[in-house]
């Protein structure tokens, strides 16, 4: 089960980065993104419902570690896409404290779940036995493994949104850096010309300043 969960993950990732290289609109292409991980999404979890764990240590890393990569992905591209449609386009300024505010976003999520983020990210075992099994999670006793254990504030669903939300604040970084080094490139271009305009004097010609001045 596990490796054929990853083998899917696999393709899932080569047909999103084929759509990444090839798609300009990113509205168009953010949503392409969703739907081929809402396929992969849907055939692990039929599998996953009707699939019965003989090892307990399967059962943690396929909860733990294989089901929350595509519930994480499809996390990722739902925060893209509203970035996408919601952010500003016509003031660099505004369309800074957007991204601001969206790390900010990110950092409350880790914030309001605290506990099981500093357990996940140390890679912490001790309750894995209780957060990420079938049998040890009422919402799941009727072996709705995957849909179940995605409900909202379940181990399995954080774990995701984690991972999620780090692809997520790296993008919303990527994006401050140039518009950061945009903003610099902008204030080192206009420092230079206020420069050059105090060392040539007004309608001179600057061969003839060079050369008075040799």
């Amino acid at each position: 089960m596990n490796f054929s969960s990853l083998q899917l993950y696999a393709q899932m990732q080569d047909e999103i980065n084929q759509l990444e290289t090839c798609c300009k609109n990113e509205i168009v292409k953010v949503e392409a993104c969703f739907n081929i991980i809402l396929f992969y999404r849907n055939k692990i979890k039929n599998c996953a419902e009707s699939y019965v764990f003989k090892y307990e240590p399967d059962e943690i890393n396929f909860f733990k570690h294989i089901k929350p990569l595509f519930i994480s992905a499809m996390e990722y591209y739902m925060l893209l896409y509203q970035a996408v449609l919601f952010k500003p386009t016509d003031d660099k300024d505004k369309l800074v404290s957007y991204w601001i505010h969206e790390l900010q976003r990110a950092e409350s999520f880790y914030t309001r779940n605290s506990d099981f983020y500093q357990y996940y990210i140390s890679g912490r075992t001790d309750r894995d036995n209780i957060y990420f099994t079938r049998h040890n999670n009422t919402a799941n006793s009727q072996g709705k493994a995957f849909g179940k254990t995605s409900s909202p504030g379940s181990p399995g669903y954080i774990t995701a949104r984690i991972l999620g939300y780090q692809k997520y604040y790296l993008y919303v970084e990527s994006q401050l850096k140039m518009l950061l080094q945009d903003n610099t490139k902008k204030q080192f271009s206009q420092q230079r010309n206020a420069s050059s305009a105090r060392l040539v004097p007004h309608g001179a010609d600057s061969n003839k300043t060079a050369l008075s001045v040799m």
